[in-house]
């Protein structure tokens, strides 16, 4: 398939390609998580440095986890924790209150229950979406989830990208990074819980991905056998 990547690059061996590669694709996702906050004037603005830090250590810690392991809360709130590791004003764990619109619109955030039971059950459509066999539609469900419910007190859009190039990148599925070019979609997509159409989208985005990770491995493998 189009999107499952060369299945050696997750081998242990290729632990110093994989550190650089994450270094590089994370580093673009931070960048587009700011690019969508609409109170964020530059990206680029070496202020925002730490968040590019906690997000990279912020996976790392999802993939030094058993690669079977099933995804559950804990591994979501210890993510959203070190995501908002560096800001000291922002309190760990679900947020019991906060806000009740999101990404900047009119539209509600649909809090109906504790935050946390809206958390189980949507790690519960999560699995069932997997059962159906149909990754993006279910990592479509989970992603406009995360950044619809808003759980944290910040860094959702941030930690519901980690989630889900994790639950990608351990299925051998490259990552679904989203750039500059596709925001107003994608946006289009999450306020307007059009899960099949955020599939197709994330789906494109891991295609066009895997091409960049293959060719960065068969660099980084031919560069390998130049210095043995």
């Amino acid at each position: 398939m189009e999107y499952m990547f060369n299945e050696n690059i997750l081998s242990e061996e290729n632990s110093e390609f994989l550190k650089e590669y994450f270094t590089y694709f994370i580093s673009r996702e931070t960048h587009s998580a700011l690019m969508i906050d609409q109170n964020v004037d530059d990206p680029d603005d070496p202020k925002y440095g730490y968040m590019y830090t906690d997000n990279i250590k912020a996976f790392n810690s999802l993939f030094s986890l058993p690669m079977d392991k099933e995804l559950d809360l804990t591994m979501i709130i210890n993510t959203a924790n070190q995501v908002n590791k560096s800001n000291e004003y922002i309190s760990n764990g679900i947020s019991t209150g906060g806000l009740d619109k999101m990404l900047d619109t009119d539209i509600p955030i649909p809090r109906t229950k504790d935050p946390t039971d809206d958390a189980l059950g949507l790690l519960e459509v999560y699995q069932r979406a997997l059962e159906e066999d149909n990754i993006f539609v279910a990592e479509a469900l989970l992603h406009i989830g995360l950044i619809r419910y808003q759980l944290f007190e910040d860094g959702n859009h941030r930690t519901a990208n980690l989630i889900l190039d994790y639950n990608l990148m351990k299925r051998g599925i490259a990552p679904a990074v989203i750039t500059e070019k596709i925001r107003k979609q994608y946006l289009d997509f999450i306020n307007t819980t059009k899960v099949q159409e955020l599939a197709e989208l994330l789906k494109q985005q891991s295609i066009a991905e895997c091409k960049t990770l293959n060719s960065l491995f068969e660099t980084y493998k031919n560069q390998k056998r130049k210095t043995v």
